[in-house]
């Protein structure tokens, strides 16, 4: 058996949330701790001391959420937990992932079948979510495909990490100064660094519940705002993430990775 910390992040009083996933971790047979998210809620992220708000205008045409910057440092807190323990992989769950009975078999075959193929040379692979493009077959495990990628999931419901991974992630740039959304620092990192991962299809979901972290909606509108933004913004958002994916897709092509 392999040593799996894993960890639901749930913020306080969000009771119906972690009772669902609970539930099927334990159905599933697998232990778990709760983690307590960081609530941001209605705060200014210009008083986190390593945002840089002046690189989210830039990359994303305006500031975080109070909720987005919760979500933020609460992944960043799961991380910091994993490495200070003694488990070999850490697995981070949102209250509304959705686990299937067979999680514990998955997530056995997936890390056996990850470091006999990469040679225990990778950082994360991502469970709940898919991704666009830049993707190539690595095994199969089960009914489903793992695939190598350089261009990771917008969404981090389900997420298995290495202590490589949790360590690279935390020591770049991206982990060191919040310059936007968690699972958009995800993907800029794992595009220049290469090593991860998703399956298709995805094993585990997530649940449709109004969301706690932002229950006006205002970060989906922000998400629109975004979607709508200035040629500058999607260029400087987009373009370094392509290129490096781009190129990783190439160096797996030709043996170089």
């Amino acid at each position: 058996m392999h040593n799996i910390l894993t960890l639901v992040v749930n913020l306080e009083g969000s009771t119906q949330r972690l009772d669902a996933v609970a539930g099927d971790l334990d159905r599933a047979g697998i232990k778990w701790q709760r983690l307590d998210a960081v609530d941001f809620r209605g705060r200014d992220p210009s008083k986190i001391a390593n945002y840089d708000s002046r690189a989210c205008h830039i990359r994303h045409d305006g500031d975080l959420t109070g909720g987005e910057m919760g979500c933020v440092l609460s992944h960043h807190k799961s991380l910091q937990l994993f490495l200070v323990g003694s488990a070999d992989f850490c697995l981070i769950l949102e209250d509304d992932a959705e686990i299937s009975q067979d999680a514990a078999v998955v997530l056995r075959d997936v890390i056996d079948g990850l470091n006999a193929f990469g040679n225990s040379d990778w950082d994360v692979i991502f469970l709940a979510l898919k991704s666009r493009g830049f993707d190539r077959f690595a095994l199969a495990v089960g009914e489903c495909d793992v695939m190598r990628t350089s261009y990771t999931p917008c969404g981090t419901a389900v997420v298995l990490w290495t202590r490589a991974g949790a360590q690279s992630y935390l020591g770049s740039r991206f982990g060191k100064t919040i310059r936007g959304p968690i699972d958009r620092e995800f993907r800029s990192h794992f595009a220049r660094r290469g090593r991860s991962y998703k399956m298709t299809p995805a094993p585990f979901s997530r649940r449709t519940f109004k969301s706690d972290i932002d229950p006006d909606e205002t970060r989906f509108a922000q998400g629109t705002r975004r979607h709508r933004s200035s040629v500058r913004c999607r260029v400087q958002r987009h373009f370094p993430d392509y290129f490096h994916a781009w190129l990783n897709t190439w160096m797996w092509r030709l043996g170089l990775r």
